[in-house]
Order: C-alpha cells, then structure tokens, then sequence
C-alpha cells in the first residue's frame, strides 16, 4: 500500500485523469490513511448541487484500468457503492452497478456475480449499500431494487 499523495489526492477529488495516467504505481494501492481509495475520494467530493453535470467519466477511466477497486473498501469496509448511496450520488450507484458487468463473466465460476457480491457487502455496522441509501432518504435505494429483479438478488 501506498499513502496518497496531496497531488494525487486533489486530482481525484477534481476528477483529473492526468497525474494517474503517469504513475507506475498500481491503483488499488494507493490509499488514504483511512483506506481511501481514488473512487472514495471522487465519490465523497461529488458535488450533488451539480449532479446534472458531475460527470462519471474519471470513474469509469479508473475503472478500465483497475476494476478490482469496485470491491475495495476503506477502513469503515465501505465500497465506493457504499459511499455513492451515502451521499445521494443515484447515478454514480447505477453507473457503479452497470460497471460490474464488465467484471461478471470473470466471477460466474464462483456462483456468485460481481453486482450480487458488491450489492450484498456490509461495512463495519453491518449495512448494505442499500440501507445506506434509505438511512440517508436518498432516493437511489429505487436504482437498488431495480437491478435486484434484474440480477435476481435475495437478501
């Protein structure tokens, strides 16, 4: 693991492909002391009064070149869906869910799939991302049931 560095941090809280594109250094270990990874930082930093306009891309760039940071977790064991629910972000939690599909066939072998894993994970106080986002009265928990059916998730 490697601690962030402010240069990497701010340039994930402004969502700055840039200064990742040129580090050796492989994503999913470069953290926060409180186990933050690059999506937590982008994630936590969104800001919802402009949600129309916060754009999902720096995610979905850092997730072409590092999908394992779909499960990670911080400290407190939240995913960035965690983190995404907790904050309101609806449309981070559908593009966050959209984007297990590109690590689900790699998953199919162990029974379980990549977004029935991820929407099944609890944090430390034993909380879904889905009772995140109903604790928070975030109206994502919507986006949460519909790929449930979809997924054919029971929990």
């Amino acid at each position: 693991m490697h601690c962030m560095d402010p240069q990497l941090y701010d340039a994930a809280v402004k969502g700055n492909i840039e200064p990742f594109k040129d580090t050796a250094i492989e994503f999913d270990s470069i953290v926060t002391p409180s186990k933050n990874t690059i999506l937590h930082i982008n994630i936590m930093c969104r800001n919802i009064s402009s949600m129309e306009t916060a754009s999902t891309k720096f995610v979905e760039d850092i997730l072409d070149r590092c999908p394992s940071l779909l499960l990670q977790v911080n400290v407190n064991a939240e995913t960035p869906l965690h983190v995404a629910a907790k904050c309101g972000h609806s449309d981070m939690v559908e593009f966050l869910i959209k984007s297990t599909a590109k690590t689900q066939d790699e998953e199919l072998e162990s029974g379980i799939g990549a977004a029935k894993r991820m929407l099944r994970m609890t944090n430390n106080e034993g909380n879904t991302a889905l009772h995140e986002a109903v604790h928070y009265k975030y109206g994502c928990g919507e986006n949460f049931n519909q790929r449930r059916s979809r997924f054919h998730l029971f929990f």
